[in-house]
């Protein structure tokens, strides 16, 4: 299912690069919905994706360990 999801971020980031180049020829109504969603998929819900550590707990954001097992502001980085 992650795969799958992967698969349709790239396909739908395909689509936002292809209205960013098409943009210029016609802005049609397709492209303006496909780039809203593009958009709406970084800015509001893959912030919110827990990533979790090798033991399958939430990461911590309080005092010292923060961002020792790395969240999604770290990237995919465990700093172990």
């Amino acid at each position: 299912m992650f795969v799958f999801f992967l698969f349709l971020l790239a396909f739908l980031f395909i689509l936002k690069i292809t209205d960013l180049i098409y943009i210029n020829i016609k802005g049609t109504l397709i492209n303006r919905i496909f780039g809203n969603y593009i958009f709406l998929h970084f800015y509001i819900f893959l912030p919110f994706l827990p990533k979790r550590n090798y033991y399958g707990k939430m990461p911590i954001f309080h005092g010292e360990n923060d961002g020792k097992v790395g969240n999604w502001k770290m990237g995919i980085n465990n700093f172990r």
